[in-house]
């Protein structure tokens, strides 16, 4: 067990390439994609192929120009005050989109964090609500 596999890092993050909406030639509806940390950063090209598969089948995606981190690293370090800062912005951006159906991720965490993330946000239950996950 001499050799180490590690992925290469991509030069750009996920969200440079297909921040904002991308748009389907036949829309039938729109969602969100939140695609998690290591999408963002690492996994890139599994966040193209759910973003390419999705506009394919006439689903407009809108994807975060920055991904914000659903917050469960710092949760699981203690860190509460910083986990709720992640999550109203997250919270902020997904109620900033009122005409998307679903939010969508392929991030075990952030599935875990969408439908139980703690917000004073009247709106919270809408994104509970809409939350899918790709992951399980």
């Amino acid at each position: 067990m001499n050799k180490r596999h590690i992925v290469d890092m991509p030069s750009e993050p996920f969200t440079k390439k297909y921040g904002g909406l991308n748009k389907a030639e036949n829309e039938k509806m729109r969602v969100i994609f939140y695609p998690g940390c290591a999408v963002t950063l690492i996994y890139t090209h599994w966040g193209e192929a759910i973003v390419e598969t999705l506009l394919h089948y006439g689903v407009s995606v809108y994807v975060p120009k920055t991904n914000k981190c659903c917050g469960i690293p710092a949760a699981t370090m203690g860190e509460m005050g910083l986990y709720r800062q992640q999550a109203n912005d997250n919270f902020d951006y997904f109620d900033g989109i009122d005409d998307a159906d679903y939010i969508i991720t392929c991030c075990r965490p952030a599935n875990t964090a969408l439908p139980t993330m703690p917000s004073a946000k009247q709106d919270a239950h809408s994104v509970r609500k809409r939350s899918i996950s790709l992951s399980s």
